[in-house]
């Protein structure tokens, strides 16, 4: 069973996208408000993967991704933020992040997101 966990105050952003996931035999989605809430459930459920919106009003999404990686270095993160993919690379360098996601996004990125995770995971 895949655990999937997405973190973003407004659940509507991200509806779409985690329909997309839920439909998915094997995979389990969770809800985190917020990057505190977030660190919390991914402590004592150790998701697979934890998508995290850009708009978190406690903290910066790349910097919850540095969090999470003290709880497990080898934590499968992604993050859906609008800006260019160079200038997000050159921010989330050696945090390891998956992938970067465009603001609402889609089934099509879903199956892209679940395939990276599958291969990384080796479901």
């Amino acid at each position: 069973m895949l655990k999937i966990l997405l973190v973003s105050p407004a659940r509507d952003h991200l509806s779409v996208f985690a329909a997309a996931l839920s439909s998915e035999a094997g995979v389990t989605v969770g809800w985190a408000e917020s990057g505190k809430e977030a660190l919390e459930i991914a402590g004592a459920k150790r998701p697979h993967l934890v998508v995290i919106d850009d708009a978190l009003a406690d903290t910066a999404a790349l910097d919850l991704v540095a969090q999470l990686l003290t709880l497990d270095a080898v934590m499968n993160t992604a993050v859906v933020s609008e800006v260019t993919p160079e200038e997000f690379h050159a921010a989330s360098e050696g945090l390891g992040v998956m992938a970067q996601l465009p603001p609402h996004p889609g089934r099509e990125n879903a199956a892209e997101t679940l395939a990276s995770l599958k291969r990384l995971t080796g479901f």
